[in-house]
């Protein structure tokens, strides 16, 4: 065989090798999709439309993050948002902020009050950091247009101390629409009383016996709000927002009355049930308050989760014993519903309010470490659409999008998956708001 021909058959072997090589690669980009910034300004959002075209026709989207203090993953997040409300038509944004504090918060910011201060009083653990500080401002710009995104909250978590006499005053005002004195209410003193014992004196030695009186109690006054709903028609939205918020701090009384002895991973995992719960809750009422408008949740990866029981996770965290909010939502919603998990590959994270740690080196083969081979910045996978060529990746595979290390297939947990290369900590960016006059509202 001459030189020529030997020459001829190595270039046709090695044309095979790349068009293969390209084959394979192209078909892992036609379900991973490149995200070209995170930048918030940065409004040319055609790397985001693959977003969009894998939510499709979903009312409801939720979002989440591995953790509060991880500053890329809300910075990613800030700017999906100004998507989907923009671009999207979604205007309703409930994020992980109690209940209770956004109505309030609501109220200050339509009284004037700086926006930001607005969401530092009731909350600030929440509010205090830079990149929410982006999100609170452009959620505030938008009451100024009339393409309007509504903030409200989900939570049950609140600043006891703080909201507990506005909360109790409000009530009043709201039962005390006819003119008649509560005073002399029965159930209204026994709620009242209770209430003040429970989130002023938290005395955990009291609070398992304090709880029945306060449930019973709350019942009594709920039945009250549904005879005054019947009685002032045009007064039915307050009656049922305050049937709906006398359920959250219900919620969150029990969460704080049933609270373990000792912490274990049992006993954990059985306590978030009960938040989760009522999480829940809170969010299918503005779902159904708002069933024609598309809805954005903002809260943790850990709460849009569903199917833990299928996931088996590095250490015995009990997903057995675990529904998350997520959970209830998709068995209410199902196919209403895209979730988006935020997961990232290297750099620093932890808590707002904690020191900020290393990433865990991800383990050869997660979910995390093949995504990372592609050498970019910010990746989209689409997991309820997924390409046969890509469910290896997803399939029986480790990965890390809450705390614990788990394995198993993704695309019974989660919609979407948001890639980020290297995570960088949400530094607090505010002092504490001074709440030492909470009877100032």
């Amino acid at each position: 065989m001459n030189a020529n021909k030997v020459y001829l058959l190595l270039l046709i072997v090695l044309n095979s090798f790349i068009s293969i090589s390209q084959n394979s690669q192209g078909e892992i980009n036609n379900c991973i999709q490149e995200i070209r910034t995170i930048e918030f300004e940065d409004e040319d959002f055609f790397d985001l439309d693959c977003i969009g075209e894998s939510i499709g026709d979903a009312k409801i989207v939720m979002l989440g993050e591995h953790q509060h203090g991880d500053g890329t993953t809300l910075k990613a997040k800030n700017r999906l948002i100004k998507y989907l409300h923009e671009e999207k038509g979604f205007n309703i944004i409930l994020n992980e902020f109690d209940m209770y504090s956004m109505v309030k918060t609501n109220e200050m910011i339509s009284k004037g009050e700086d926006p930001i201060i607005a969401f530092l009083k009731p909350y600030d653990s929440w509010s205090d950091s830079k990149n929410n500080e982006i999100l609170i401002d452009f959620v505030s710009s938008t009451r100024k247009d009339s393409n309007i995104l509504k903030a409200f909250g989900l939570d049950i978590a609140t600043n006891y101390h703080v909201l507990t006499t506005a909360y109790l005053k409000d009530l009043f005002n709201i039962l005390n629409v006819n003119g008649n004195s509560l005073y002399e209410n029965k159930a209204w003193k026994e709620y009242s009383t209770n209430v003040i014992k429970l989130f002023y004196q938290f005395n955990k030695d009291s609070l398992k016996l304090i709880f029945p009186r306060l449930e019973e109690s709350a019942d009594s006054i709920i039945l009250q709000l549904s005879k005054l709903k019947d009685k002032y028609p045009d007064k039915t939205e307050d009656f049922d927002l305050w049937i709906q918020l006398i359920k959250s701090n219900l919620g969150c009384a029990r969460w704080l009355a049933l609270r373990p002895e000792s912490y274990n991973l049992k006993s954990a995992a059985l306590h978030h049930f009960l938040r989760d719960k009522q999480m829940a809750d809170n969010a299918a009422w503005y779902i159904e308050k708002y069933k024609n408008e598309k809805i954005i949740i903002n809260t943790s990866t850990f709460h849009i989760s569903r199917n833990l029981s299928t996931l088996t996770p590095k250490k015995n965290y009990h997903y057995d014993k675990l529904k998350p909010m997520g959970q209830y939502l998709w068995e209410k919603y199902a196919d209403e519903i895209y979730s988006i998990a935020f997961v990232n590959y290297s750099g620093i994270s932890g808590r707002k309010y904690e020191l900020a740690k290393k990433v865990p080196k991800k383990r050869k083969g997660s979910v995390e470490y093949e995504l990372n081979k592609f050498g970019k910045e910010y990746l989209f996978l689409d997991l309820k659409n997924i390409d046969l060529s890509c469910r290896k990746l997803i399939d029986n595979s480790y990965m890390t999008p809450t705390l614990v290390e788990s394995k198993g297939d993704w695309s019974n947990i989660y919609e979407g998956l948001f890639f980020i290369k290297r995570m960088e900590h949400d530094n607090r960016f505010f002092k504490p708001y001074d709440h030492s006059d909470p009877l100032d509202w």
